[in-house]
């Protein structure tokens, strides 16, 4: 993919292409490995590493915003709070985290 990166970026920005025609030429641009090199070639940035870094940094602030929500939030968010609170794993939490995150929209 490091060989063909110039003629994608060429494609994807001037040709507009729609999802599933990308998904179709470049299948490899929808897995994780590849997303991490992409991202890795455009920014000099390690994605994941990036990523999981700053979760770990604001977790326990994002962690007690989610709580201190009503309504749907916390109906939506409850269970998740429940596993967070039993689990050690830092895995766990994180994905916790997460999925808690995505759950307040």
């Amino acid at each position: 993919m490091a060989k063909t990166f110039g003629y994608r970026r060429q494609e994807l920005v001037h040709g507009q292409p729609r999802i599933a025609n990308i998904k179709e030429r470049w299948p490899a641009l929808f897995q994780m490995e590849e997303i991490n090199a992409e991202f890795l070639r455009i920014t000099t940035v390690p994605l994941e590493t990036k990523f999981i870094r700053q979760l770990d940094r604001h977790s326990t602030k994002l962690v007690q915003i989610i709580r201190n929500k009503g309504g749907v939030t916390k109906e939506k968010t409850g269970r998740i709070m429940q596993t967070l609170d039993e689990v050690v794993d830092i895995n766990r939490r994180r994905e916790c985290a997460t999925c808690a995150t995505c759950s307040m929209w």
